[in-house]
């Protein structure tokens, strides 16, 4: 495998620009580089996530499928940098949007259904898994806005990125259910008012 980082600091940064993988030197407040960090910043709220499943004491064919999905998740999510930091090149396979609903309606059949909203933070794996879902969200919002604010090259973004994130969020929904079920988790509901004014 060769080297792609060697050199961190480079100071070429200093005065608020970055480059994408082409060499083109752009503002670090460009829509591409806004969603590239959302994508940055929902990639390491799952590294955390799959950490802290590695390290709990759940050891079970379940959890090792979903420390897997989550590293599959992972690279799809560079994968979608990948192509907006040089879009002429393919990283992303589309068929990654469908493998990723089958799993989320697979394991959703195998929940009870839900009575109400869940407050989280009942166990940690769950409550990780749900920042990771509302960063993910607001990572989906965003690409809208990058959608809409950049020009034509990322037209085909509409149909990989953004229904993917759309997608992933359900997943990580589900997957913060089925891991608090895994770590023996009462589910904790919104309490709603009895007579809202």
């Amino acid at each position: 495998m060769k080297t792609r980082l060697c050199k961190i600091i480079t100071k070429k940064g200093d005065s608020g620009t970055t480059s994408l993988s082409d060499g083109k030197r752009i503002k670090k407040n460009c829509p591409e580089i806004q969603i590239l960090g959302e994508l940055d910043e929902l990639s390491c709220s799952i590294g955390v996530l799959r950490a802290n499943l590695k390290k709990n004491k759940v050891d079970t064919h379940e959890s090792r499928r979903i420390h897997l999905t989550l590293l599959e998740i992972q690279n799809d999510l560079f994968n979608l940098g990948g192509e907006i930091s040089c879009p002429n090149i393919e990283l992303f396979k589309v068929i990654r949007i469908s493998k990723i609903t089958k799993l989320a309606e697979e394991l959703n059949n195998e929940l009870s259904p839900l009575k109400e909203f869940i407050v989280p933070g009942e166990s940690v794996l769950s409550a990780l898994a749900h920042l990771s879902r509302s960063i993910c969200r607001r990572a989906e919002r965003n690409f809208v806005t990058f959608l809409e604010m950049s020009n034509p090259t990322y037209s085909d973004q509409k149909f990989k990125g953004l229904p993917y994130l759309n997608r992933l969020s359900d997943l990580l929904f589900i997957l913060a259910r089925k891991l608090g079920s895994l770590e023996h988790e009462s589910l904790r509901y919104w309490e709603k008012p009895s007579n809202p004014t």
